[in-house]
């Protein structure tokens, strides 16, 4: 049935006319006239509303649709964020961590990108974390799905002024006691530097 009204939904403005006119036309025939009318008028109005509903739903898209970003700007939150599903993206924090340990210089953050996740298949609501450091970007995470709604609201106004916002990022683990990784976001500069397994 969704196949049949996105179909008509495509229909030309001309079609439409065209099924307005001949229910017309068929009206004045006796016996079915006014049934067949009636079908042609019915189907004129089902495609007019098919072609409102996609409309509508264009409009939504374009909601989503990404603003050129001139700027970063550090999301204001208190005190430290827990980042969740750092397991599967393991390899990618490590890139940023050996980038970090190769620059040598522990004066220079690791960043945390958010990025609002509106097309995620588990939950549109969805808030990831990218860490950067240097040329090096990476997934690291996501937002607790408890907290994503009110982070995605608060988000959005910063990127549709074309601001991306960041926070900064403390990364730990990688060591042999420790070697999966975990990340905390802070708004302050991060008080751990990471530790990684040399």
């Amino acid at each position: 049935m969704n196949d049949f009204y996105g179909r008509i939904g495509r229909w030309p403005t001309r079609s439409r006319v065209l099924l307005v006119v001949g229910g017309f036309v068929f009206w004045p025939i006796p016996g079915l006239g006014p049934v067949l009318a009636l079908s042609v008028w019915s189907l004129a109005c089902l495609a007019q509303l098919s072609m409102g509903s996609r409309g509508a739903a264009k409009r939504r898209h374009q909601t989503y649709e990404p603003v050129p970003i001139t700027d970063t700007v550090f999301y204001p939150f208190e005190g430290l964020q827990e980042v969740v599903g750092e397991s599967h993206y393991h390899s990618g924090i490590h890139r940023v961590v050996s980038a970090w340990k190769t620059m040598g210089t522990a004066d220079v953050p690791i960043l945390a990108i958010l990025r609002p996740e509106p097309f995620n298949p588990f939950d549109a609501h969805a808030v990831r974390v990218d860490l950067r450091f240097g040329d090096v970007t990476e997934t690291c995470g996501h937002i607790p799905a408890y907290l994503a709604v009110g982070w995605g609201q608060g988000l959005r106004p910063h990127l549709d002024a074309g601001r991306q916002p960041v926070a900064h990022a403390s990364v730990f683990g990688g060591t042999l006691e420790k070697p999966d990784y975990g990340v905390w976001l802070s708004s302050e500069r991060a008080l751990r530097r990471p530790r990684f397994r040399t």
